[in-house]
């Protein structure tokens, strides 16, 4: 039954085709062309102990363009979120049932929901006398007085440029978005900031900051600038600990051991007695489980942090794999199934796990001192910029 339950399942993803393979269940392919959306959360799946649709935490199910569902794939064990990220870069649409869906118009106003459906072509105005909701024509229906408005602010939900009213005790009053409104952000800010009303908006202002910050950095280092060039610092190689290449030494010793003390007691008959064959197999076990130890600890993967990337070297010289500095983000340690030194891409796609566990405090000092991201990007908390920039 542990078997069945963890027999290894395997995703392959394209762009032309999905094939999923399980040891037990069997396998499934599924043509890129034909799926349009792919719901990646809680559904059904097939149990391989009793081969009937069980509920299953993550389960990807395919709908095709004519709403159809082509087919219920399983993901035990896979990361829902890593999958959902290789799923979006090969061009799959994908739904998760967790995504975070704006506050509709209607939230928190007072009236408005009545103008906005009885004024049509109306929009939100902004002149001395304070905030109003206009019609077509231009006349003002509904106004709130600049007295009354205590904050305004700008943001960002899921792309979309929102506007948040509060009055002059501070609560909130109105939140929707800038395209229900029918104002632009840019007019929005410019007029309320050129009639002197409370508004901020942070992530333009921030914007702005890192432009004037940008140009003035290229302005400084176009000036010639005769000091010294900086030394680059030199790359750092991390092993395994000390402590865990003597346990290897030591258990691989110890097999050998216990493998020539069960061969003297299969082959004592033929070889003259259990003793006289130990005492020749013993030393040659120990000597063969040393060499082979030292064989193979002569050869082992080391890491490489640089200002360059990260990368995985024998002692030998050979780079086993590598992931410059522009495709990295983040290293640290992955709790998923079981505390593993992994890399991830700046979409939080794990690139590369690491089987070797080196000192990870050593790691980190070296990841910091190289400038390399340490710990796992937050790629699902972003902050998409404005949508005029």
């Amino acid at each position: 039954r542990r078997r069945l339950r963890s027999a290894p399942l395997s995703w392959t993803i394209m762009p032309s085709e999905l094939r999923i393979r399980h040891a037990t269940v069997g396998e499934w392919r599924v043509r890129g062309g034909a799926v349009a959306a792919a719901v990646v959360g809680p559904g059904t799946a097939i149990d391989p102990l009793s081969g009937r649709p069980t509920a299953d935490q993550t389960v990807v199910t395919l709908f095709g363009h004519r709403l159809e569902v082509l087919a219920r794939l399983p993901a035990h064990g896979l990361d829902a979120f890593q999958l959902t990220h290789a799923l979006d870069e090969r061009g799959y649409h994908v739904v998760t049932p967790d995504q975070a869906v704006p506050r509709p118009s209607e939230y928190g106003l007072a009236g408005l929901p009545e103008i906005f459906s009885r004024v049509p072509g109306g929009r939100l105005v902004v002149d001395d006398d304070g905030i109003g909701w206009a019609d077509g024509a231009g006349d003002v229906i509904l106004r709130m007085p600049r007295d009354r408005i205590g904050g305004m602010e700008l943001l960002t939900v899921d792309g979309h440029a929102w506007l948040r009213m509060y009055d002059d005790e501070g609560d909130e009053f109105l939140a929707a978005p800038l395209s229900m409104l029918r104002i632009s952000r840019t007019d929005l800010r410019d007029a309320a900031r050129r009639v002197q009303l409370p508004i901020t908006d942070a992530e333009y202002d921030a914007y702005v900051n890192a432009a004037f910050y940008g140009s003035m950095t290229r302005l400084e280092t176009a000036e010639p600038v005769k000091d010294k060039p900086k030394k680059t610092l030199p790359e750092v190689r991390l092993d395994v600990p000390t402590r865990t290449r003597a346990l290897a030494y030591a258990v691989t010793a110890t097999l050998c051991e216990l493998v020539a003390v069960l061969g003297s007691l299969w082959l004592r008959v033929d070889l003259g007695g259990f003793w006289p064959t130990l005492a020749w197999a013993a030393p040659a076990g120990l000597v063969l489980g040393l060499a082979g130890a030292w064989l193979y600890d002569r050869n082992r993967p080391q890491l490489r942090v640089s200002a360059s990337g990260i990368s995985s070297v024998t002692r030998l010289g050979r780079t086993e794999w590598s992931v410059t500095r522009q495709a990295l983000g983040g290293v640290g340690i992955d709790e998923a199934d079981a505390p593993r030194l992994v890399v991830w891409s700046p979409a939080g796609r794990v690139l590369r796990r690491v089987s070797f566990p080196p000192d990870l405090t050593e790691l980190r000092r070296a990841c910091e001192r190289h400038g390399l991201p340490w710990g796992p990007p937050d790629a699902g908390h972003g902050a998409a910029p404005p949508p005029e920039l």
